[in-house]
């Protein structure tokens, strides 16, 4: 059995993988199904979309963990083959996707708020479904082709002393120009379009009430968007933290033998919360989730009551007769 330390983050990171799975389920489930409550509109779509690659993300990297679990149980066994695994590093390739996918669903959803506040008369762009659908695709097509390379490659590699597949940090060209291409990139094109955002709101005097107000509206719902993005990027800060310590110092600092481990644990922790802050920064999900809570309750309550009811009628019955 390996190291109590191990285990410990080996649970946490996947009951946070967990809540992210639920989370993002949560939300994906009742926008399907309460669209006639104002739920149907082309923001929440874009949500639904960022919430299915924090799925993708989510869920190979819980598959990871469930096999580091395992081999961190048996690891003095003799019966880890983990690195034997053909799934290993596909695994680890689909977490990648995912992680590109998730930056790239957000540069989505800033452009649809660009739209909505720079280019007000481009009416067409801000209520074509069909425009961002085929953004979409174009999304998940690129998200899964960035981290190709790296697959085909051979550069997702298993680490025998983390028992699992990623890129060593003693590839650091491997690892600078996935960092760019999958963290990097998108969070360039996202921080463009806030500030384009951002000067537009704060230089432009607006002509109508109503304009203003539409203005206002859709700065705070960017807001609400980076909020929960900002949360899982300075979370993946660690990682790079990490890295560049041990590039810097390879010859003089040896790797330390939670230096993967924590690296990814934050990471496992930003997947956990970002769409929990979503679902309780977004009025319409907010009220709703809450609204299921309210009626779980009432329902245990009645259920409770009803059962009281019910043994104090049988008592009453078999009570003898005085």
């Amino acid at each position: 059995m390996a190291s109590p330390v191990f285990l410990f983050i080996d649970v946490l990171a996947l009951l946070a993988l967990l809540i992210g799975l639920i989370s993002s389920s949560l939300i994906i489930f009742i926008v399907l199904f309460h669209r006639r409550q104002g739920l149907n509109t082309i923001p929440l779509f874009l949500v639904c979309n960022s919430c299915s690659g924090a799925i993708v993300m989510c869920a190979a990297y819980f598959s990871i963990y469930v096999y580091i679990l395992k081999n961190d149980l048996s690891v003095n066994d003799g019966h880890n083959n983990y690195g034997n695994d053909p799934l290993c590093p596909l695994r680890t390739y689909l977490f990648f996707s995912g992680a590109s996918l998730l930056y790239l669903s957000y540069c989505l959803q800033a452009l649809n708020r660009l739209i909505h506040v720079v280019f007000p008369n481009k009416s067409w762009l801000q209520k074509s479904f069909i425009f961002y659908i085929t953004l979409i695709v174009i999304q998940w097509i690129l998200g899964f082709l960035i981290a190709l390379p790296y697959y085909m490659w051979g550069k997702m590699v298993y680490i025998t002393t983390e028992l699992f597949c990623l890129i060593p940090f003693q590839d650091p060209l491997a690892i600078m120009l996935a960092a760019m291409t999958i963290y990097g990139i998108p969070l360039t094109i996202l921080s463009i379009m806030s500030f384009w955002i951002w000067s537009y709101v704060h230089g432009h005097r607006h002509n109508t009430i109503q304009r203003q107000t539409t203005v206002n509206r859709e700065f705070v719902m960017l807001k609400r968007m980076l909020i929960p993005l900002f949360a899982l990027t300075v979370l993946g800060v660690p990682y790079l933290t990490l890295f560049t310590i041990t590039w810097i110092n390879h010859k003089q600092l040896p790797l330390t033998y939670l230096t993967y481990r924590l690296s990814y644990l934050f990471i496992a922790i930003g997947l956990g919360t970002v769409n929990m802050i979503t679902l309780l920064l977004t009025p319409k999900l907010k009220a709703i989730f809450l609204s299921y809570l309210k009626q779980k309750r009432s329902d245990q309550n009645s259920t409770r009551q009803q059962t009281n009811l019910t043994n104090a009628i049988r008592l009453n019955r078999i009570q003898p007769v005085p």
